[in-house]
């Protein structure tokens, strides 16, 4: 896939979502596969999707062709641990926070202030931009935010699940 063409794709996929049209953006990424059917961000992607729109064991299976590829891809193993959670497989979700708790991400570096700047200089001259600058700054702001919640959540749980469980294992975090 070409630069140009995967740009596109993705710019259409994020319109798809910005407008929560969630199967419109599966199909775009859908047909990104048959380009490369070991995509594992479109296939992150399409789990997210499956999940936003409360379709579950979709989620599960995309995530899990996604691990198919990459055993040891965060992403797709957070969102197994948080689906198994919600439906009370308690079991299967310790299964996969353990697995995700050993395979947690390094923290990602702050974005450069200049990003922010722009943003900023671009929000000063376009008005309809400066909404798109406080969504940057808050989302963007700290791009290790999700992980952090993640993580002590998952410490939690795992308590919890040991307490209730009266195993007293506790993972390796590397």
């Amino acid at each position: 896939m070409s630069v140009v063409s995967f740009a596109k794709t993705q710019m259409e996929v994020g319109r798809c979502i910005g407008r929560k049209d969630f199967d419109a953006a599966i199909r775009i990424l859908e047909g990104s596969l048959s380009h490369d059917p070991t995509d594992i961000p479109s296939l992150e992607m399409i789990a997210l999707c499956h999940r936003w729109s409360h379709r579950n064991d979709m989620a599960i299976a995309a995530a899990n062709q996604a691990l198919a590829y990459d055993s040891k891809n965060f992403d797709a193993i957070r969102l197994l641990a948080e689906i198994y959670a919600e439906r009370n497989e308690h079991e299967t979700a310790v299964r996969f926070v353990r697995l995700g708790l050993e395979s947690y991400p390094e923290s990602l570096p702050p974005l450069p202030k200049i990003f922010f700047r722009v943003l900023h200089l671009f929000a000063a001259v376009l008005p309809r931009l400066r909404r798109i600058e406080e969504a940057a700054r808050r989302d963007l702001g700290d791009r290790n935010k999700d992980n952090r919640e993640w993580y002590s959540w998952a410490k939690q749980y795992l308590a919890w699940y040991d307490t209730a469980s009266g195993s007293l294992q506790t993972p390796t975090v590397h």
